[in-house]
């Protein structure tokens, strides 16, 4: 069966005709032939025999055109805040390196003295390494790039077995129960905006830009329930600054209605004014920012806000929640992703599963 972007469609003749790049037009647009079968093999064949013998002098593409051209490509695919990060990447990590260089030279040694720098020293504003997980993204990226080059300007594709080194898993760290008490107690006696975010990403696992999204009109007092149908992120811009946005979840399957803890239930209800369209009114930062002194108050060892996420998730598991409603509850596309994140944090329950097996 024929794939996306191959340029190979069965006509309504009952023939099969593959498309490709034979040249250039005066203006510089690709300029295309027909290849005939009467299968599709047949025309695959044809266009590998092609491609191959063709040579088009596409020299003058620099990369930071080709670069250009894909943003302008991704902008109608993506959501605004994920174009904004590949603009981001581009800009600050991309193009400093490779800018000046003719997209048909960008091969394999090219691209790993690149990740071997980047891993080196290629944090922005300090004198050390990105991580391994950043320069994964970085690098597809880049490989989108060179495959959209392959697709609009016939140039090889080169660096299709190039690989970034994989990130060491980390560990997640667990709160301990007096954690956890010193934190709900503390929340709960100063229950202002803020406090109670904190507490609603606590005890059910959102996202910071999720709680931040979540609007009155998302609490239902009578089903104790949380409705989340937007995420909030201040994303950066053309212009060198930065804007608040509202959009939708992170996936389809973000989009979710959850049940809450009665007592969190209790203290929405009382301690939100009715007439207030977002039960936070702040924006993620200044979320964390509370996040941060809270710790402090409460002499909790320091933590991101997103380890409240891992912290929720880890404790349902020993809680003996299903992993599939551990899944939709903390929005996960698929219950596979849950399995890898927390599994092995539920050790302790397998221990007791193990146990119940007699020699």
């Amino acid at each position: 069966m024929p794939r996306k972007g191959e340029n190979i469609y069965k006509r309504k003749d009952g023939r099969w005709e593959g498309r490709y790049i034979c040249g250039k037009k005066p203006d510089g647009k690709k300029k295309y032939g027909s290849v005939y079968g009467k299968t599709y093999m047949e025309v695959k064949q044809k266009l590998i025999t092609l491609k191959s013998s063709i040579k088009i002098d596409f020299n003058s593409v620099q990369f930071k055109a080709a670069a250009c051209k894909w943003l302008d490509y991704s902008k109608q695919r993506v959501k605004l805040s994920t174009h904004a990060n590949y603009t981001y990447i581009v800009e600050k990590h991309l193009l400093p390196y490779f800018k000046n260089k003719n997209v048909e030279s960008i091969d394999i040694p090219c691209v790993n003295h690149f990740i071997n720098e980047k891993l080196k020293n290629g944090k922005l504003k300090q004198n050390k390494g990105i991580s391994k997980k950043y320069m994964q993204d970085i690098l597809s990226i880049l490989k989108s790039i060179m495959k959209f080059c392959e697709q609009e300007y016939n140039t090889p594709y080169k660096i299709a077995t190039v690989t970034s080194p994989r990130p060491e898993k980390k560990e997640i760290d667990v709160l301990k129960k007096d954690d956890m008490k010193k934190l709900s107690s503390y929340l709960t006696k100063n229950t202002d905006r803020i406090n109670i975010c904190i507490l609603i990403a606590m005890f059910t696992g959102l996202r910071i830009g999720e709680v931040c999204g979540l609007k009155w009109s998302d609490f239902n007092y009578k089903d104790k329930t949380l409705t989340i149908r937007q995420t909030v992120q201040r994303i950066t811009n053309n212009k060198g600054s930065t804007v608040l946005i509202r959009t939708t979840p992170k996936t389809s399957a973000s989009a979710r209605t959850i049940p809450i803890p009665d007592k969190l239930c209790k203290i929405i209800y009382t301690k939100i004014e009715k007439n207030s369209e977002y039960i936070s009114n702040a924006e993620p930062y200044t979320v964390r920012r509370r996040f941060k002194h809270v710790l402090e108050m409460c002499d909790v060892k320091n933590m991101r806000f997103h380890d409240l996420r891992h912290n929720f998730a880890s404790w349902g598991l020993r809680l003996n929640f299903d992993i599939k409603t551990l899944s939709e509850i903390l929005g996960h596309s698929n219950t596979a992703m849950t399995l890898n994140l927390y599994a092995h944090t539920s050790m302790e329950q397998k221990k007791k599963y193990m146990d119940l097996l007699k020699l």
